[in-house]
């Protein structure tokens, strides 16, 4: 009985072994893309062009610290939040045109031969796309800063990294060029751009707050008066008339002050709010003499110095890293493509798929004999390898075929079937004639597989051309269609090369005289069939035989078919001998060599 689904697809357990077995069957999937991947990287690195990284470090405080009043610095503090998205906003200032926009044209970049060539649209798209996807994991800072993809300024900004120290109010600020002292010169300018726009833009805050408070306190003086004046005046007055026109045009005044500071509009600085500009930075660079860090809340730290090593490409280390990379993911590419792989992959699959049908042995991979050149030589193994593993191999299913012959009296044939061309079937079918032929028994080969035959082709190449197909259209007798061969006591059957109505004649009447001529006279009849899973003629023969063997092959048969055609056999109701895995690598081969050399 063929095994049921549920027992077809059931996997067999798993043991280490399975996995190194994959691994071995993988190993040049392995090898390929681990040495693809490894040149490919290996080649990038060695092509790229050599560049210098240099590093400066700022201190960042929040924006309590107040360098007008240090007594008050800290008495405002700020929450770790808060404190997390105001470095992120100044690492953002760093990379914006106002400060490496500003540096980019200060320092004449667009004239650096690094920073000319424009790259190629398609070029530009894609490094747009892998810009997006880096961002979107968070393997890089979106730090366009208004520029371009492909411009001279956005390809600086790629030079350009920033990262904040864990745990630390640092921030790190990294510049690549391909000339060392001009990779410490950009490090630096943004170091001091940067923090020279912090000292201006909390000096011009500071004379905002000032101007803000000298209005507001105008405005209550003016106020208080007012209503001072309001007990000994009348509205109609014109102290009181010219006091109201004051106030409103101070309040508006004032409005428009609240609606600059709202909007974050720049401003110039002139006249007095120069001098008291001037003035406010005088007294930063003084409280700097009582306490540097409440000088600002920005300061330089660490300077950046002309780097002596190339910092990219790290050949050796990105050779390494590539190796290691793609070692791990040609082996996960192994597993996944043998996850989907549903072919047979050894015995103990296939003993698992076919259930409680009877497995009769492998038949070793014989790399001797390869090549289509070389058929004649892979059909008669038998005789011409006697030694070889395989050769052994077709004996022992010999002895098993004739334990099962002697269980069953009168059992005169049987073929040998696969599920889909190139299994082996018609190389299996061959020397198992051969092999039944060596102990004394008259055995006949058939080969009913009309379309694609070959048994003329190993035993009697280039005789009679009239076979099997002439005899199913009566234009031979039986005697005619039987062809002797060099090997005593086997005879064969051609297909013929009569193809008119093709593999259809298995079914014709004619074929049941044919099966009850040959039982009369041979011992042993060995057909050779078409896969029974494409040509339905195939188990229309089954059914008028004695018995059926399924052949499977290593890597080709897919476990699904071998449940088809089971269940196919099962239908003619012919007697299934058992099934046979061919072209297998077992390690008891490679045993047997030991003790046998041809």
């Amino acid at each position: 009985m063929p095994p049921s689904t549920a027992e077809t697809f059931t996997h067999p357990e798993t043991h280490l072994t399975d996995y190194w077995d994959i691994l071995q069957r993988r190993k040049w999937i392995i090898i390929l893309f681990c040495l693809l991947c490894t040149l490919a990287v290996g080649v990038f690195s060695f092509f790229t062009t050599p560049l210098y990284r240099a590093s400066a470090t700022l201190v960042v405080e929040g924006e309590g610290s107040d360098v007008l009043n240090p007594s008050s610095s800290g008495e405002v503090g700020m929450s770790f939040d808060i404190f997390e998205n105001y470095l992120q906003t100044q690492m953002s200032l760093i990379l914006s045109r106002g400060v490496a926009g500003k540096v980019f044209e200060e320092l004449s970049l667009k004239s650096d031969l690094r920073y000319q060539n424009a790259s190629h649209p398609f070029v530009r798209y894609i490094d747009k796309k892998i810009d997006e996807a880096l961002t979107f994991v968070g393997l890089r800072e979106n730090k366009e800063g208004g520029a371009v993809i492909g411009d001279s300024f956005y390809t600086f900004l790629k030079d350009i990294q920033l990262e904040r120290l864990k745990g630390t109010r640092a921030i790190k600020i990294y510049a690549l060029h391909p000339n060392a002292e001009m990779a410490a010169r950009i490090t630096n300018a943004l170091a001091e751009k940067y923090s020279g726009d912090n000292h201006m833009r909390r000096a011009m805050t500071f004379i905002r707050n000032q101007r803000m408070a000298s209005l507001n306190a105008d405005y209550l003086r003016l106020q208080s008066r007012y209503d001072l004046l309001s007990n000994q005046y009348g509205p109609k007055h014109y102290e009181m008339i010219k006091l109201r026109d004051e106030i409103r045009a101070l309040a508006s005044h004032i409005e428009i002050e609240k609606s600059k500071n709202a909007k974050g509009e720049p401003e110039k600085v002139v006249g007095e709010e120069q001098k008291l500009l001037t003035d406010i930075l005088s007294k930063i660079q003084e409280s700097s003499v009582v306490s540097n860090s409440q000088m600002d809340n920005v300061s330089i730290a660490e300077r950046a110095v002309v780097p002596t090593q190339v910092s990219v490409p790290q050949k050796k280390r990105n050779t390494m890293i590539a190796f290691l990379a793609s070692l791990v993911m040609g082996i996960f590419l192994a597993f996944f493509i043998e996850y989907l792989d549903d072919t047979i992959k050894n015995e103990a699959v296939l003993k698992k798929v076919i259930g409680g049908a009877n497995y009769l042995g492998a038949i070793p991979f014989d790399s001797h004999s390869k090549g289509f050149r070389r058929i004649s030589r892979i059909d008669s193994l038998v005789a011409q390898r006697p030694l070889s593993g395989s050769a052994e191999a077709y004996r022992l299913l010999r002895i098993q075929l004739n334990w099962f012959i002697k269980k069953k009296p009168g059992f005169k044939d049987f073929a040998f079937v696969s599920s889909i061309p190139d299994e082996g079937k018609s190389t299996i079918s061959a020397n198992m004639a051969l092999a039944l032929s060596q102990v004394n028994q008259k055995v006949l080969l058939v080969d009913a597989d009309i379309r694609r035959g070959r048994v003329s082709r190993t035993f009697s190449p280039g005789k009679n051309k009239k076979g099997l197909s002439h005899y199913l259209s009566d234009d031979i007798a039986l005697d005619e269609a039987i062809q002797p061969t060099k090997i005593p006591n086997l005879w064969i059957i051609s297909p013929g090369d009569n193809g008119i109505r093709g593999s259809e004649l298995l079914s014709s009447p004619k074929m049941s005289e044919f099966i009850q001529a040959t039982r009369a006279i041979f011992d042993v009849i060995v057909y050779d069939t078409p896969p029974i899973t494409l040509i339905a003629d195939t188990a229309v023969l089954l059914s008028q035989l004695h018995g059926a063997i399924l052949v499977a092959r290593t890597g080709v048969t897919k476990s699904r078919l071998i449940s088809k055609s089971l269940n196919l056999i099962h239908d003619t109701n012919t007697d299934l001998i058992g099934v046979v895995l061919n072209s297998t690598s077992a390690v008891d081969n490679k045993y047997y060599h030991r003790y046998y050399k041809d």
